[in-house]
């Protein structure tokens, strides 16, 4: 992606990064319009939030129900490590 300088870049990494739009891109990708014009699309918050954010307040910036919630926390969570087989 192209923009304009490397804090723009940054903000827009935060962004990916974050569980809802790593969930939004996750279920974009198998429809086949997987594209830089989806990425654009996607919406931004104001300029106060996207600098430093957590998801809950990503979650309370979009107005997202408790459900839609619970979906992307079960969805895009943290891989369980694996216990080690004793010998």
């Amino acid at each position: 992606m192209i923009v304009k300088d490397n804090e723009d870049g940054k903000k827009i990494v935060n962004l990916l990064e974050s569980k809802l739009y790593k969930f939004i891109l996750n279920y974009s990708k198998y429809s086949g319009f997987f594209t830089k014009e989806i990425i654009w699309s996607l919406p931004l918050p104001d300029e106060k939030l996207i600098i430093d954010f957590s998801d809950i307040e990503l979650y309370e910036y979009f107005n997202l129900t408790s459900e839609e919630i619970q979906l992307i926390e079960e969805t895009i969570s943290e891989p369980k490590k694996k216990k080690s087989k004793k010998k």
